[in-house]
């Protein structure tokens, strides 16, 4: 395969269907919003939703729907719900929002600081509870507007003494269930950090 992170649909992007890319939890950074804007423009296959609970981001990020025959829409809000306004099949779903908190690696200021952002600005109990329902409850959303051939990759998650650890916990669990298979994981070269990738069609 050699892809790592939100590229992956490059190794597959003549097996999916056509219809909808959808992003939840846009860009901070890592250029994964830039990355699917950038290959949409030249695949008119697809259409790309990048969708944010920060209004401020998408903001910034709207620029991208002002692009003339633009396939680009950029949504506010929560992901669980804002995947009701994709009416579209979905073919390829990148979940990577709502933060982990991982004891030992960010200082507790660090964490107490963002929890009260969370509360302030977005009104959300921000725990690994709520991060991994809010993975499940999306990743079930997308099982349901589907394509036939479609893929779900969830990041910052594996698989580590019997169990799945990270923001997919409880999704990739479900998806199994479901008639999901895996597909090849990697370990993104730059950052270390690990996703899954599931497929519908296998």
């Amino acid at each position: 395969m050699g892809a790592s992170a939100f590229d992956l649909i490059l190794d597959y992007e003549d097996v999916i269907d056509s219809g909808a890319i959808v992003e939840i939890g846009s860009s901070r950074g890592d250029g994964s919003t830039h990355f699917f804007a950038g290959y949409v423009s030249h695949n008119t296959k697809f259409n790309f939703y990048s969708i944010d609970i920060n209004p401020e981001l998408t903001r910034h990020l709207t620029k991208f729907e002002r692009v003339k025959h633009s396939n680009i829409k950029i949504l506010t809000g929560k992901g669980e719900d804002k995947i009701d306004d994709i009416k579209e099949p979905i073919s390829y779903a990148y979940l990577d929002n709502f933060d982990l908190i991982r004891p030992g690696t960010e200082s507790e200021s660090y964490i107490l600081e963002q929890i009260g952002k969370y509360k302030k600005d977005f009104n959300i109990n921000m725990n690994n509870e709520n991060c991994y329902k809010a993975h499940l409850t999306q990743a079930q959303k997308v099982n349901s507007k589907c394509s036939k051939k479609c893929i779900i990759q969830i990041d910052d998650t594996h698989f580590a003494k019997d169990e799945w650890v990270g923001k997919g916990r409880t999704a990739v669990p479900w998806l199994l269930n479901n008639g999901w298979t895996l597909l090849p994981r990697h370990t993104d070269p730059w950052t270390n950090n690990d996703y899954v990738a599931l497929g519908n069609w296998l």
